[in-house]
This record gives structure tokens, sequence and C-alpha cells, in this order.
């Protein structure tokens, strides 16, 4: 799906019914920043009153999209998702490349914990085209603007300069639909999959006992 998403935003293949020229703009034109809060994982219970997101878990559980909130807590004071907000991971032990990863969420009341940057648009957008678009098409450039050796740092202000590209949001809406069922389709085939090795495994086992 990388050249296909690659094509995709740099405009050289479009879907007919779209021909207008893409805005060009600075990140922090259309969006503002605000940070998550700390929640560190032992405040994590299995049956939690409230549902949140650790900034790890943008590297381990979640891809562009966060369709389904894995954690829980029973704390709730801290800053909380709003519908379209892109979450992004603000420090790593490892490197920049590992920054440069946009995920979207759809769902209010979220509790977002420390480390993770949260960017809210100042205008009307489809956060998930954009979680796609950052995270593949500029991801070296967000990687670049990373600061830091033992402890890799990416915050707001190294990447509000940075340019974008701005489609209508009919646009952006048609990419992200695109985009997220070729991604869910790959998923869906990844885990059968998984389980047709597991069943494998089993019946290998079985035939040596």
């Amino acid at each position: 799906m990388k050249g296909l998403s690659e094509k995709l935003f740099a405009q050289k293949i479009r879907f007919k019914e779209f021909n207008g020229k893409w805005r060009l703009n600075k990140l922090g034109e259309i969006f503002y920043s605000e940070k998550g809060k700390g929640l560190s994982k032992d405040k994590l219970v299995v049956n939690g009153e409230y549902e949140c997101v650790l900034y790890g878990e943008l590297y381990t559980k979640y891809r562009e999209v966060i369709f389904n909130v894995v954690s829980k807590t029973n704390e709730n004071d801290g800053l909380k998702s709003q519908v379209g907000d892109l979450l992004i991971p603000s420090s790593t032990t490892t490197s920049g490349i590992d920054l440069a990863n946009v995920t979207a969420i759809n769902k209010e009341n979220v509790l977002l914990g420390g480390d993770i940057t949260v960017l809210r648009s100042r205008e009307k957008i489809n956060n998930i085209f954009y979680a796609y678009y950052l995270s593949n098409y500029k991801k070296e450039e967000i990687a670049s603007y990373a600061q830091g050796s033992t402890i890799v740092h990416l915050y707001y202000n190294h990447i509000k300069n940075m340019l974008i590209d701005f489609p209508s949001l009919e646009e952006q809406t048609v990419i992200s639909q695109f985009l997220s069922s070729i991604d869910n389709k790959a998923q869906i085939e990844k885990s059968l999959l998984e389980k047709y090795e597991l069943q494998k495994k089993h019946l290998l086992q079985n035939l040596f006992i």
C-alpha cells in the first residue's frame, strides 16, 4: 500500500471526480496542539471506568486509526480526546523515525497520557486522511525534526512550520476511505494467517505426541 499511498499524496494519481489544486499550508496554520498528561502503566485497570491511551501504545497497539481503545483506568484527571484529534508520541529511546507515527481518534473523552502531542484542527478536516498522510508521505520529514540523543523528542514547535498539503474535505474523505479499506483488508488477512499458523502448529504437535 505504501507505493499507492505515496502516489495519491503526491497527486500522481487522482480520483476522477477531483481535479482541483491542493492548498499548501504550514502545519501550524491548520492545527494547534494540546499535551496529554501523565498516566503510567500502573494506573491501568482491566475493568477500569475510563478509556485511555498511553503514548507507548501508539507504537505497539495502534496504527493510523484507533478503532477500539484497548486500555482502561480509574483515573479521570487529564486531557480527554475530541473527535478529529491526531495523536503523536513525543519521546522515545530509539530514533526519530519511531516518533513519526500519527494516529487518528474519533471518540470523545478518552484520557490521553503524558508524552502525547495532540493535534487539533482549526478548520474542518478528515483526521484519518492526515493520519495516513503524515505517517507515510511525511514520515521522513517529521523524523528529521526530532531532537536528542539518549532520549529523542518531537514537539509541536518542531513541526509547526512544516509545509503540508490541504485538498478539499471531499477529496480527503474519499482518499481516507480508500486507504482504510485496503488497510482493513490487510489486517483481516494477517489475522487469518496467524490463526492458520496456530492451527498448523497445534496439528503438528499432536502428530508427534
